[in-house]
């Protein structure tokens, strides 16, 4: 597999400013356990959640605007804006991406595009990125931002302890070294169905996030899936799981989050958990992570990261990154 050169020139990360206890939860609604309870469960202590009425665009754009300072960059600098949404963004027309830029630029002339791979959503757009950009365009701004408060009800309660709100971005450009040295992609159609979030004119019904089938056959697949896409280009790449620097996995929940790192022999030091704290937040899980992972000032050129996620679909897919000189 050759080697596609891309340089990170810049990240950022956003959260609504509420933030939801697992024991507030649990003391306010009908949960059927304690709030120690659902923190053992999920391993979530907290998440933040949206205002009514937040966009979506707008916290994409708080990431956004980060990313470009970090990277010496103006919204005008980029050739094309991706917007990353496991829900489809605030609307289905015109994109979302459009509003995320006009919140930071309204005389933004690049493209915008919205994209959606459920979980796995950014890094695809990562990987698709890194290929632009070795062709020579760029710089791509990739923004992931999710309010999947909006779509869970207590009734549901497996979704309703989990999910948080959150945006992260990271901005590619050209580069001669580094890059992407390896990566693995796929889905598993017979999973197709065990999580959904249905659009309201097909059902008829609100939009709410619903896990189908039950948690020992989600998890058994999704740790399957995200270990096979992990392998795959561990191995092409000639590492050892205990050899990349670091590991920057989509954090599902707490416990699955464990089982999955406990499973590909990942060693802790290599990982920055952050799904405790804003608990499952889709799409925006891998790059809010990546950026909180170079904000540690630990980053140096020549480290090879492992990203890696795994979604409804079910998706899944890894990458082998390197830093750039």
């Amino acid at each position: 597999m050759r080697r596609v050169p891309a340089r990170i020139l810049g990240t950022g990360s956003a959260l609504p400013p509420r933030i939801v206890t697992t024991h507030e939860l649990a003391a306010n609604h009908d949960l059927g356990m304690t709030g120690e309870e659902a923190v053992r469960r999920t391993g979530i202590y907290a998440r933040r959640w949206s205002a009514p009425g937040a966009r979506s665009a707008d916290l994409g754009a708080e990431a956004l605007r980060l990313a470009l300072v970090d990277a010496g960059l103006k919204l005008g600098d980029l050739e094309r804006v991706i917007f990353v949404s496991s829900t489809g963004g605030d609307q289905l027309i015109p994109s979302t991406a459009s509003h995320c830029a006009a919140a930071i630029d309204p005389d933004f002339r690049g493209g915008c595009v919205d994209f959606n791979n459920a979980c796995t959503g950014f890094l695809s757009a990562f990987d698709l990125a890194a290929r632009v950009v070795a062709t020579g365009s760029g710089p791509i701004g990739i923004v992931a931002a999710e309010i999947l408060s909006r779509y869970v009800r207590p009734e549901h309660r497996r979704s309703f302890l989990v999910m948080g709100d959150a945006a992260g971005a990271a901005i590619v450009g050209a580069s001669e070294s580094g890059g992407v040295l390896a990566h693995h992609f796929g889905t598993d159609l017979s999973l197709r169905d065990a999580i959904r979030l249905e659009h309201p004119s097909v059902s008829g019904e609100p939009s709410l996030l619903r896990f189908i089938s039950s948690n020992r056959e989600i998890g058994a697949a999704a740790t399957a899936a995200i270990c096979r896409s992990a392998r795959h280009v561990l191995e092409t790449s000639k590492l050892s799981p205990c050899e990349p620097r670091f590991v920057v996995p989509h954090q599902p929940n707490g416990r699955l989050h464990e089982h999955i790192l406990a499973t590909l022999e990942i060693p802790a030091s290599r990982v920055l958990s952050t799904v405790d704290q804003i608990g499952s937040v889709g799409a925006a899980s891998l790059p809010y992570t990546l950026d909180q992972v170079r904000r540690t000032g630990q980053v140096s050129s020549g480290d090879q990261m492992l990203l890696m996620a795994v979604g409804a679909g079910a998706s899944h897919g890894a990458m082998v990154f390197e830093v750039a000189a």
